[in-house]
């Protein structure tokens, strides 16, 4: 399991999606475009 989860409203399944879209912890999501990440999965 990566932290994720310690993101508010980011439970197990939306961290599933966000590994498998690319995005396996908290750094690799900043400054990312909410709309671009949600579109790769």
């Amino acid at each position: 399991m990566t932290d994720l989860t310690n993101i508010p409203g980011i439970g197990k399944n939306m961290e599933q999606h966000l590994i498998r879209a690319g995005y396996p912890d908290i750094d690799s999501l900043k400054g990312q475009d909410r709309e671009v990440i949600y579109a790769k999965d």
